[in-house]
């Protein structure tokens, strides 16, 4: 009795096997696939010259890192931006009335996509609105994230930490 039972007991352990080493394969594939759909997110955004990004983090110049619980983002359609970002720093000329920050929507000018190295994409542009003058620089990787630096004219810079929406 107990010889009828190892071929059956090999036999499971056998499948057992065979699903898993299936299953890890499938896991394998989603996220290889799961990365080739977002890369490919990224690209149709940059050459629509349309996407959002969603901040979570900001670094000011002076001062510690701080992760954002709101939501804010910055939005690129076609020749307008749409800034919706905390600002944090020094002014180095005075502002009349109270500042909005990077709270704005503006024309923007001279926008450079810029493909780099190793899945990245630079976006470049200035817009202004009647407070100052800003320089964007957008880092785009072709995972999804993205870094934001804003030079601004008449303050300190500031950089943000998000991803692209889709």
């Amino acid at each position: 009795m107990e010889k009828s039972k190892k071929p059956f007991r090999l036999f499971l352990t056998l499948l057992m096997i065979l699903t898993a080493c299936s299953i890890q394969k499938t896991n394998a594939q989603t996220k290889s696939e799961n990365k080739q759909t977002i890369a490919q997110a990224v690209r149709e955004a940059l050459s629509n010259q349309a996407f959002t990004i969603h901040v979570e983090q900001m670094y000011p110049q002076n001062g510690r890192a701080r992760s954002l619980n709101s939501y804010f983002s910055l939005e690129i359609r076609n020749d307008t931006v749409f800034s919706n970002l905390p600002y944090f720093g020094v002014a180095y000329s005075a502002v009349l009335g109270s500042s909005k920050g990077l709270v704005f929507d503006a024309t923007l000018s001279d926008l450079e996509i810029i493909p780099q190295k190793k899945g990245k994409t630079k976006v470049q542009f200035t817009t202004k609105n009647e407070e100052d003058v800003y320089t964007y620089t957008i880092t785009l990787w072709e995972n999804g994230s993205a870094n934001i630096y804003v030079q601004p004219m008449r303050r300190q810079s500031i950089s943000y930490l998000g991803r692209l929406e889709q």
